[in-house]
């Protein structure tokens, strides 16, 4: 089973995000809104889950949490939620 996954990379005027993510569009409104950045500067590089469907993909908190993380220390980080 995959984990929850997502790496970060913040900079000051964009962000980029990768991970299985389901809901690309919606997770980059939220981040996109939390950095206070237009939409255009914030990437998602999202894959698809090597697993069938999961409604945790489909929430923001682990990109969140790799986004905060990685602003805060100003570098990549990749945040991995094991089951």
């Amino acid at each position: 089973m995959e984990p929850l996954n997502c790496v970060a990379d913040v900079k000051d005027d964009r962000c980029e995000i990768w991970g299985p993510i389901q809901g690309p569009d919606w997770i980059q409104g939220d981040i996109a809104r939390a950095l206070s950045l237009p939409m255009e500067k914030v990437a998602v590089k999202h894959d698809f889950p090597l697993e069938e469907v999961s409604d945790e993909k489909a929430f923001t908190d682990y990109p969140y949490e790799a986004v905060m993380i990685s602003k805060q220390i100003k570098a990549p980080v990749q945040v991995v939620w094991t089951p």
